[in-house]
């Protein structure tokens, strides 16, 4: 392999793959070393519930303390509820259109859900975040790229 093998050359990049790269202007080995991350979220660091800011994602690590609802509001639209708490307070959580989720998270297991907090004091909320099992960072735990 080298700087100028184009990147249809590549596994698993196909006609639809190639295109949507040369979008980002990738179009041979040497693009894809110089396409840098436009930033990086830090989720290495867990907040806590009453803690957690809400102007900017965050990473908190919470038990659900609710059996996840799954709610069919019209066609094509699907809401999972719950609630999760630590020992600062109560946060209810809401998926739309995820309805794996019902299955994903059960109760009185710990995750990490990563995303943005809103509400105060008591009202708590957070819409799709990202989570996972505590104990197996892929998506949590690590400072992640954020690419254009």
């Amino acid at each position: 392999m080298q700087p100028g093998t184009p990147v249809t050359d590549f596994p698993a990049v196909g006609p639809a793959r190639a295109k949507a790269l040369a979008r980002l202007g990738i179009q041979v080995a040497q693009d894809l070393l110089f396409h840098y991350p436009r930033t990086y979220d830090d989720r290495t660091r867990i907040t806590r519930i009453a803690d957690a800011p809400q102007d900017r994602p965050v990473c908190v690590e919470a038990l659900v303390s609710d059996v996840p609802r799954l709610s069919r509001i019209r066609k094509g639209l699907e809401l999972v509820k719950l609630q999760a708490a630590d020992q600062t307070g109560k946060m209810n959580l809401t998926f739309f259109n995820q309805a794996y989720v019902r299955e994903a998270l059960r109760l009185g297991e710990t995750y990490i859900f990563y995303g943005t907090v809103e509400g105060h004091g008591p009202w708590r909320s957070m819409t799709n975040p990202v989570f996972e099992a505590k104990g197996a960072a892929r998506f949590t735990g690590r400072i992640m790229p954020i690419y254009p």
